[in-house]
């Protein structure tokens, strides 16, 4: 049973990508918001099948944007609680989750005093970023699935039996449900369907190329090439559609530049 509690942005700062393209002008936003060329970078690349060629890819595009404290937590290595990795995350500035399996990731971290780290890292103001897998695992709820990586869904609602499954993430954000490659793979019936399961939810679906900076008291920035999808029963709305035996659901759709903030959908 997946523990649900309701909105608190009392933390840091995330940067949750759709997959897809990592622009530089975007992954230029997410060195920003950890303190610009000078800081402190781990990279997660646990999700990853290939977390040596994974990192290399990352390596080589901060260097090119002018970084030079690049860091990352050796995913073939077990112990991930060793003193040498406490170490990295203390120092770290922004952390960032790779792509690959978000199956994957929870696995090796939860439980773990990395991932505890990592969580009181955000809780005190730090920065956090992830992208594919590595957005998945930002909320309380996760979304995944047990289909091929590239299989692109029909889009129609009800979904797919066996499309998607619900289990727990991360955390760094309750009351919301990420959902990346959004367009791309037609999600958008999976996604509905999630949020019709766990009222005073919000689902927001991220398209690839495309991400959104949550500042910590909860304003949420759409950055990027693609469109960010909200589905909400919380009465904020611009378009609204009626679904037979369930009630109104509010459907928002944003693009780069575009804001809102979380607690105006969680009045006091």
């Amino acid at each position: 049973m997946i523990e649900e509690k309701f909105l608190n942005t009392d933390k840091g700062t995330l940067f949750i990508a759709g997959g897809g393209m990592r622009h530089d002008y975007m992954m230029e936003t997410f060195i920003s918001l950890s303190g610009g060329i000078k800081a402190n970078i781990l990279l997660i690349p646990s999700a990853s099948q290939d977390p040596v060629r994974c990192v290399s890819s990352y390596v080589s595009q901060f260097t090119e944007l002018g970084c030079t404290n690049i860091n990352y937590i050796d995913s073939l290595n077990h112990n991930l609680d060793s003193t040498k990795n406490m170490q990295i995350i203390k120092q770290a500035d922004g952390v960032f989750f790779t792509g690959g399996d978000q199956n994957k990731l929870v696995e090796l971290l939860k439980g773990t005093q990395l991932l505890n780290k990592i969580i009181e890292h955000y809780k005190n103001g730090g920065v956090i970023g992830g992208t594919s897998a590595g957005a998945a695992v930002m909320s309380r709820i996760m979304m995944t699935s047990f289909l091929e990586k590239e299989e692109v869904l029909s889009g129609v609602y009800p979904p797919e039996e066996g499309s998607y499954a619900l289990s727990e993430g991360f955390g760094f954000l309750d009351s919301v449900i990420i959902d990346q490659h959004f367009s791309q793979r037609k999600r958008h019936a999976r996604l509905l369907d999630a949020v019709l399961q766990h009222k005073r939810h919000i689902g927001i679906g991220i398209d690839e190329s495309t991400a959104i900076i949550v500042h910590p008291e909860g304003q949420i920035r759409v950055i990027g090439e693609g469109t960010v999808t909200l589905y909400s029963d919380l009465h904020i709305s611009s378009q609204s559609v009626n679904l037979s035996g369930h009630k109104e659901i509010s459907v928002l759709v944003l693009t780069a530049g575009d804001s809102f903030n979380l607690s105006d959908f969680f009045p006091a």
